[in-house]
């Protein structure tokens, strides 16, 4: 067995940077793809060479024995074939997985750990933070207890799940902002689902959003804009009323 050293992470760094994430998981894809052709194609040809010997073993030394023999043989010089290039291709998967497992961690990461402690925050510590994981080889998101039981998002209240999205979303524009022009968050109800302490606290977060760009906040309910004055600072918000002249065009 051949063995390559391993590269250290500053090395594999280096080859990722510059990587397109779309291009690479493309090519992926397309990898997975081929794999899965050459070892349909190598069972294909071993299942031929099984035949080819029960043949063989069924017939006498004739003309009929050597061309069955020869073509045992051209058989096991095709497996040799798509097994070389079945490992070339397992290897190429497990080259591309790397750099877009490193591309994850770089990019995805500080976003994620931003997102859980909002979403930590909103949730008033129902839950702690959250984490990836794998099932049938496609990543997860997964909300964590405190006592570090997992949930999925399909096993969340409707509430819980708003409050991850906006986690995420609110995380994704301070991911933003600290290489681009701001740009506004614009939300339309979406406290709806939301218990008075956890309205309150997820205006706290969307306040220390509004100090770095503008945030826009659409609601039909007047108590929402009663729970805003108690919880926030006088100064960090300010209320519209649109009335039913406002909106004619």
């Amino acid at each position: 067995m051949v063995r390559s050293a391993a590269k250290p992470l500053a090395e594999v760094l280096i080859e990722v940077e510059g990587h397109e994430i779309s291009a690479t998981a493309a090519r992926l894809t397309e990898i997975e793809a081929t794999a899965r052709d050459h070892e349909a194609e190598a069972e294909t040809a071993h299942a031929k060479l099984l035949e080819a010997n029960r043949e063989f073993d069924a017939i006498d030394g004739s003309d009929v024995a050597a061309e069955a023999q020869q073509e045992a043989e051209e058989l096991i010089a095709r497996i040799a074939r798509h097994a070389r290039t079945y490992a070339r291709t397992r290897l190429a998967e497990v080259v591309v997985s790397r750099i877009v497992q490193t591309y994850r961690e770089r990019h995805q990461g500080p976003v994620l750990q931003r997102a859980g402690e909002i979403f930590a925050r909103i949730t008033l510590g129902s839950f702690s933070g959250l984490i990836t994981d794998y099932e049938d080889d496609k990543q997860v998101l997964l909300g964590q207890r405190p006592d570090a039981t997992r949930v999925g998002v399909a096993g969340m209240s409707q509430g819980a799940r708003d409050q991850l999205f906006l986690s995420l979303r609110v995380a994704a524009i301070e991911e933003h902002l600290k290489q681009w022009e701001a740009i506004p968050l614009v939300i339309d109800d979406l406290l709806v689902q939301f218990d008075d302490a956890r309205a309150s606290a997820t205006l706290s977060v969307l306040a220390d959003l509004a100090q770095q760009t503008q945030v826009l906040f659409f609601t039909h309910h007047g108590h929402l804009c009663e729970l805003a004055t108690s919880v926030l600072q006088t100064g960090t918000w300010q209320r519209h009323d649109l009335g039913a002249a406002s909106v004619k065009s």
